[in-house]
């Protein structure tokens, strides 16, 4: 079964935890301040997505498209990162334990912006082509092949 929401949908501060969001169609939703855990949102459509003040724990992104989503002042501790998080804003997010590669999903990161985030394992973003790492702000520059 399929979700389908749009950009009115406002789930602000419902607890998504141990739900299978797979394939949900949640572009533009407002998610913030939700709280998930052990949750996933593989192929999930989260384009434009406002993750404000959520608290994220060991949730699955593989594959999901979240591309200009909002993940500002977020912890997303243990979260496996490996969708498209394209023009995505990390500010001030904690990022303790997250993965940006899971299996065979690597994150697309391109002109993401890390400003401020906390946490980060300083081989967090290792194994990344650095084409999906391209213009990405508040992270080091990978190192030269």
């Amino acid at each position: 079964m399929r979700s389908i929401f749009d950009e009115t949908t406002s789930f602000e501060g419902v607890d998504f935890s141990e739900a299978d969001l797979s394939y949900a169609e949640l572009q533009g939703a407002n998610l913030e301040g939700v709280r998930v855990k052990n949750s996933q949102f593989n192929y999930a459509n989260l384009a434009r997505s406002s993750f404000r003040h959520a608290r994220l724990e060991t949730v699955d992104f593989s594959h999901a498209r979240a591309h200009f989503s909002d993940f500002s002042h977020a912890s997303l501790k243990g979260c496996f990162l490996a969708g498209s998080f394209v023009e995505s804003v990390f500010y001030d997010a904690d990022l303790l334990a997250t993965t940006f590669i899971s299996g065979g999903a690597v994150a697309a990161l391109q002109r993401a912006d890390f400003t401020g985030a906390k946490n980060v394992a300083p081989d967090a973003f290792d194994g990344i082509p650095p084409d999906l790492l391209r213009d990405v702000a508040g992270i080091p520059p990978p190192p030269p092949p």
